[in-house]
Formats: C-alpha cells, structure tokens, sequence
C-alpha cells in the first residue's frame, strides 16, 4: 500500500483519497457491532428513525433528546470505535487526530442518505 505524501498543511490530493478509504473503511467496520441483543436498533435503523445522525467531527450524535437508552450506548459504542481508528489513521499518516476527524465528519455527512440527520456547523440538527 502506498505511502500518502503529506505536506506541512496536511495530506495531498493522493494523500486524501488514501486517507478517505481508510477512514471509511473504518467507520464501516466501527458499526458492526459484536453481541448487540437482537430486540437491539441497529446503526441504520436508528438514523433512519431519525434518532441519530452524523456530526461534522465525524461522531456520531443522539438526535432524539429522550432517545433510548439502547440507542445512546450504540451511539457510544461506534464513537468509541471510531476514535480508535481515526487515531490509527492519524499515527499511519502523521497527521492529526482532529484532522482525520474532520475528514471523516465531511465524508460522512456528504454520504449522509435523504431523510437522514446531520449536525450543522452552527448546532442544529437537520434533515437532508
């Protein structure tokens, strides 16, 4: 696997695109949650409930101010995860854990399905 060239404002271009793939590949991996209980929401459900939704930080966030308790530990459990990997990245990459963090909250938000939430810059949760 190549090396990403990095400049001293970040990763280029090739850099990026190295960057992203993992970073995605990563957040894929944080959702699969081993030993959740059947009765359990699964990650899409719950954004597609509109209960949870992507952050510009690339976390996670509890949408629903009475959200499940179910919800809001599954939502822990992937940011937990997430954080783990963003920090892999950043030590394979020589960059910065907000930096990976940033590139994962646009990447994700951009994925983000209609009818899904996403944090926007300013607090507020809306619908794409």
């Amino acid at each position: 696997m190549p090396t990403p060239i990095s400049s001293e404002t970040g990763p280029t271009l090739v850099g990026r695109r190295h960057l992203f793939a993992l970073v995605l590949g990563g957040v894929a991996a944080a959702a699969l949650l081993p030993g959740r209980p059947a009765f359990a929401m699964s990650l899409e459900e719950a954004k597609k409930a509109g209960v949870v939704g992507e952050r510009p930080d690339g976390y996670l966030g509890v949408v629903a101010p009475n959200a499940d308790p179910g919800v809001v530990k599954l939502v822990e459990d992937i940011n937990l995860q997430r954080k783990a990997k963003y920090r892999s990245i950043a030590t394979q990459n020589g960059i910065t854990l907000p930096q990976v963090e940033a590139i994962a909250g646009k990447r994700l938000i951009d994925r983000a399905e209609r009818g899904e939430f996403v944090l926007t810059p300013n607090g507020a949760w809306s619908r794409r």
